[in-house]
């Protein structure tokens, strides 16, 4: 546990700051999502490394569209 605090510790401050909120986040969620997560993770690690790339790539372009796209997007997928 020390390790990992130390760790922790020389990480950048805006990596220290993703990580917090990503935990804030992770506290938050149900048991179901955070096991639906984990099963996404699980897969994440058994991709071919270009099919990781292209996967990383369309998950930028998602964090450059502005809320409203999104909520867009999403509305158009539930239909």
């Amino acid at each position: 546990m020390e390790e990992r605090y130390r760790q922790f510790q020389q990480l950048p401050p805006d990596q220290r700051e993703q990580l917090r909120r990503r935990y804030e986040e992770w506290n938050r969620m149900s048991p179901g999502e955070r096991d639906r997560y984990e099963q996404r993770y699980r897969q994440w690690q058994q991709m071919p490394p270009e099919e990781r790339r292209r996967m990383e790539d369309q998950l930028q372009r998602w964090d450059r569209l502005s809320p409203h796209e999104r909520d867009s997007i999403r509305r158009r997928f539930r239909d």
